[in-house]
């Protein structure tokens, strides 16, 4: 078994021993949504300057209403 094998193989050949062809069409459906998948982080990663934004409102932002 390989390292980056999720075990999805073994699944597919399981689903097409109790119904002929059930694995590859799970397989089918599954693949591009497994890919998706792998490029969800790279997507939700917020940048630098966001960050800093929120530091700024969450330390400035109160200090300043303390003084008003």
């Amino acid at each position: 078994m390989a390292s980056d094998d999720c075990g999805c193989r073994a699944r597919q050949e399981w689903l097409n021993g109790q119904v002929p062809g059930l694995g590859d069409a799970v397989a089918e459906v599954a693949e591009p949504i497994k890919k998706e998948m792998d490029k969800m982080p790279e997507i939700l990663r917020p940048d630098m300057k966001s960050l800093v934004w929120l530091a700024i409102g969450a330390v400035v932002v109160p200090l300043v209403l303390k003084k008003l």
